[in-house]
Formats: structure tokens, C-alpha cells, sequence
């Protein structure tokens, strides 16, 4: 149902943030701003990210920081 799928998709929204939380405290100073960055592109203009967004901020993360 819809509602199991909102329970669902804020859950992992907060998952997601906290581990991208725990990451950005072991970042190089370099890195934190490539970090800050996609966070700003990912976000861009939405008043509320959902579970996806914070999962494209963490895909797009990891891609960067690969080089």
C-alpha cells in the first residue's frame, strides 16, 4: 500500500542521511567540498528530499570520490 511504501521510503531517507553524515567526518578537506557540492547539485531547488534523492546523492558521491 502506499502508506508501507512512504514508512519505507523515509526510512531509508534516514538511513541514507545518516551514513552520509558518518562518511562527510572522514572526508579530506578537498573532498568535503566536492561532497557539499553534490549535495547542492542532487538537492538543487526541492524544498524536501526523498529516500531517491539522498540515494543519487550517495551514487553520485561515490562516483567522485572514485575520480
Amino acid at each position: 500500500s502506499a502508506q508501507i511504501y512512504f514508512v519505507i521510503n523515509e526510512y531509508f531517507a534516514y538511513v541514507t542521511l545518516a551514513l552520509l553524515a558518518r562518511i562527510f567526518t572522514h572526508l579530506t578537506d578537498d573532498e568535503k567540498v566536492a561532497f557539499r557540492q553534490t549535495l547542492e547539485i542532487v538537492s538543487g531547488t526541492k524544498d524536501q528530499l526523498r529516500g531517491s534523492d539522498y540515494r543519487e546523492m550517495a551514487i553520485v558521491l561515490a562516483k567522485q570520490l572514485r575520480g
